[in-house]
């Protein structure tokens, strides 16, 4: 299959603060909270240092099969505001996916609009359909995340 570019883009209102939205980004026992997968599947924060140059990594998938890691590389840090980042995403040392994620929160009258975007390039069996329903998904999982305080 060849490579393939794409963009996933969702804007999402949460009913929460731009800064307790940021908040649960910034947390690794956060995210594992939030952006935890399906049943039957691990998922494991091996590094997380949020600062501008440095990186946080993310190891899941299916238990008892080689994980997927997932290396996120901060570019931007706007507490409250803006959150940029380049990553990847391999599979049993093969490169599936390289891109970059802006998310934006944005204060409004019933809390925070948190766009995402996300372009990339989709390699073998990845694809931009796939990336879109995983965010899809996990933003939803944010929102009861932040729902239950």
């Amino acid at each position: 299959m060849p490579a393939t570019a794409g963009i996933v883009e969702i804007a999402k209102p949460y009913a929460a603060t731009p800064a307790q939205v940021f908040a649960a980004w910034a947390s690794p026992q956060a995210m594992l909270i939030w952006s935890a997968p399906p049943p039957g599947w691990t998922m494991a924060c091996t590094a997380f240092r949020l600062e501008i140059g440095h990186a946080d990594e993310w190891r899941f998938g299916p238990e008892g099969e080689a994980p997927y890691v997932n290396i996120n590389r901060y570019v931007a840090i706007e507490p409250d505001r803006r959150l940029a980042y380049t990553t990847t995403l391999s599979h049993e040392g093969q490169l599936d996916f390289a891109g970059s994620v802006c998310v934006t929160f944005e204060a409004t009258e019933s809390g925070c609009h948190l766009t995402l975007i996300e372009a990339g390039i989709y390699l073998d069996a990845d694809d931009r359909d796939g990336h879109e329903a995983g965010w899809q998904s996990m933003l939803d999982a944010l929102a009861d995340y932040l729902a239950k305080g």
